[in-house]
Order: C-alpha cells, then structure tokens, then sequence
C-alpha cells in the first residue's frame, strides 16, 4: 500500500530543516529532524485510532534508531528502464522495511496496470511491512527519480522494540538516554577529529610558509645593526 501525506500535517512543521542549503548532510538525524519528523509519524501513522499506535516518546526513539539513507539516481535521464540500484520496492517481492521519504522524489507503479505515481517529501511507503509477524509484499514498484534522495528506513524489528518501550515507560526513559549519550559521544569524537584535522592542515602550512622571522632571515635593529645580530620574535 503506498501512502502519501496530503501535506496538512506538513504545514505544521518547519520544512525549512529539511532545505540542503540549510546544512550538510550526512547519516545521522539532526534533533530538528527527529523531533519534525516524529510529529509528522505520530499524527499520521502512530495515533490512537491508527491500529499502529506509539506514544510520542516511542516514536521519538524508533526515529532516532532507524537508518538514514542518502541515495543517488543511476537512471540515465529519458530511460524508462529503472536501472537496478534505484529500485526500491519491487511489486510481489517480500519486505519487512517502512519508508518515509525526507528529500527528493521517488517514481511508482501501482497495482497489474503499472499506475505511474511520483512520491514526494513526507510520503509514506509499505507501512504495512511494520504490522504482523511476518513480511509484506507491496503491490507496487517504486525507484529514485530525481538526482538525489534522502529517506528514512524504518525496519519491522525496530517498530516491534517501540511497542516494547511503549508498554514501559521506564525501559523507554532509559532508550531514550542511551540514544542521547550515544549522540552526544559521535558529536564528541567529530569534533576531536575537527581539531586534529585542523592542527595537522596549520602545521603544514607553517611548514609550507616559514615565518620571516626564522633563523635564517637577519631582523637588524637600531641597537645591533652594527653587529647583525640575528632577532627572532
């Protein structure tokens, strides 16, 4: 089953977090996005009557568990033809994987008459692969149809350890916790690395471009310019 936001719930978010120009980005949510994007999930997926339901913090934390996957298109543009790595999903092949797109587009085809459907920002594919104890098999094809894409890969083991911490709330207090420490540490060793890389790039540069200063330049002064005395500052 392919779901697509209507973009009402959308509007109560700031997209702006999602904007490329905004900031760098990499494999790892930003506490912007996961905060915008556990809204958006909880209201349209994980609420009361959804069938599906998960508590904020619970959404919160299987956000935050779940993979970020930045992919690019290998479709030549004009080819109707997917190429093989930009497929998604493949109607009657098995998955047990929910995916929501956070940037790009992807291209679907729906049901035995291949019904084109081209899927944007905050659209939902496979839900269904998170119910139940076994896999899904959608009844449609999806790939990347623009340059580049963004999304968000929920698995089946992950929603079940949601539900898990859904029923506990101080097994999900914890989650919670170790998924900040956890956080905080990467940004810790990233910064770490940033000073390293950037004592390494000064001291190359220092020896690239010695000092004037050095031991081979002669500084005269007014007092030991009859001797030429060597002055390092």
């Amino acid at each position: 089953q392919v779901k697509v936001s209507d973009g009402r719930a959308a509007r109560h978010l700031n997209l702006g977090i999602f904007n490329p120009v905004w900031r760098a980005k990499g494999d790892r949510l930003s506490r912007e996005e996961i905060s915008a994007i556990s809204r958006h999930l909880h209201s349209t997926i994980f609420h009361q009557s959804s069938g599906m339901y998960l508590n904020p913090k619970a959404v919160e934390w299987m956000v935050s568990s779940s993979e970020v996957r930045n992919l690019e298109r290998h479709t030549p543009t004009g080819h109707q033809e997917w190429h093989p790595k930009d497929i998604i999903y493949t109607r009657g092949k098995a998955t047990t994987i929910c995916t929501l797109i956070l940037q790009g587009k992807l291209s679907a085809k729906v049901g035995r008459d291949g019904f084109p459907s081209e899927l944007g920002s905050f659209s939902v594919l496979a839900r269904e692969a998170l119910k139940g104890d076994s896999s899904y098999t959608p009844d449609f094809d999806a790939a990347i149809c623009t340059k580049t894409v963004r999304l968000l890969l929920i698995s089946q083991a992950t929603y079940r350890r949601a539900q898990e911490l859904n029923r506990d709330k101080h097994m999900l207090d914890n989650a919670l916790v170790q998924l900040a420490e956890e956080a905080a540490g990467e940004v810790s060793r990233r910064v770490v690395r940033d000073d390293r890389s950037s004592a390494t790039l000064a001291a190359h540069r220092k020896e690239a471009n010695p000092s004037p200063t050095c031991g081979l330049v002669r500084c005269l002064t007014p007092a030991s310019s009859t001797f030429g005395v060597p002055c390092l500052s």
